[in-house]
């Protein structure tokens, strides 16, 4: 409270100028930060200056412009995780399917030739090496982070479930569906 005992209309018209002249140079994201910061010391003004003049209209324009911004990285980020996932191809999702049936099933006591039996009676058009060669792929630091991100969701996902087991069951029932 201390800095605005000498706060007056000076003071504030010289910030309106240092706000004018960064805005000419800023991109929209720091105009917003900026139209933040001037609506702030409007609303400190007014609150030295004037304490009795109802502030609630400033101050509900600056959370909304905060909202609103929140709201927009929130859906753009949405948007994005859809969008990564869409654009691999069906063999793509199908593979990582098996792959996270296959790791979950690891991961909870099976060894490997024991979850690719498994696998393979349900996916009875691939053979045994097709599985190995799948998981060694996808062990690959070589792999699409994207694709990294969706097996470990997928596997997420299964942890939720109550029975591991049928998770990676429904995963490769879905698989074979997918595979032409």
């Amino acid at each position: 409270m201390d800095n605005f005992n000498k706060f007056n209309l000076k003071e504030l018209e010289e910030k309106f100028e240092e706000f004018s002249f960064i805005l000419r140079k800023k991109s929209y994201k720091d105009r917003k930060i900026i139209h933040v910061g001037l609506i702030n010391q409007l609303i400190n003004f007014f609150k030295l200056e004037y304490p009795n003049l109802n502030r609630l209209p400033l101050k509900d324009l600056l959370s909304f412009l905060i909202e609103v911004d929140i709201k927009n990285k929130e859906s753009s980020n949405s948007e994005n995780e859809k969008n990564k996932y869409s654009k691999f191809s069906r063999k793509k999702k199908t593979d990582t399917l098996i792959v996270a049936g296959l790791e979950i099933l690891v991961e909870n006591g099976y060894n490997e030739k024991d979850a690719i039996f498994r696998a393979k009676t349900i996916i009875k058009s691939k053979n045994e090496n097709y599985f190995f060669r799948l998981l060694n792929l996808y062990r690959s630091n070589l792999l699409n982070p994207n694709i990294k991100k969706l097996l470990k969701d997928l596997k997420d996902e299964a942890k939720t479930r109550a029975n591991i087991e049928d998770a990676a069951t429904i995963y490769f029932e879905k698989a074979s569906e997918n595979i032409k």
